[in-house]
């Protein structure tokens, strides 16, 4: 059986090419011989965070998101806030 998965950054400072964690994810994912279906930096905003999400499984079909990001926490941070909302 192969895994899809989809990499959500989420991070107001990072681009793709500066995402470093996510791509360590992708690349232990490769190896492992799962597919990486998506791979997305979003800005840490709960709203695109959470669309990501729900792109992520009812539109890509990926069976596993991760999502990687962020340096600590602060008032900004949204990323479990985003999580209830794509449930």
């Amino acid at each position: 059986m192969t895994l899809k998965f989809a990499i959500i950054t989420c991070s107001d400072t990072r681009s793709m090419k500066e995402d470093t964690a996510g791509a360590a994810l992708e690349e232990l994912i490769k190896k492992e011989g799962w597919e990486v279906a998506s791979h997305i930096v979003v800005q840490d905003d709960r709203v695109l965070i959470a669309g990501s999400i729900l792109e992520a499984c009812d539109e890509i079909g990926a069976d596993i998101v991760l999502t990687c990001g962020g340096s600590g926490l602060s008032p900004h941070k949204r990323r479990l806030i985003a999580f209830s909302l794509s449930l």
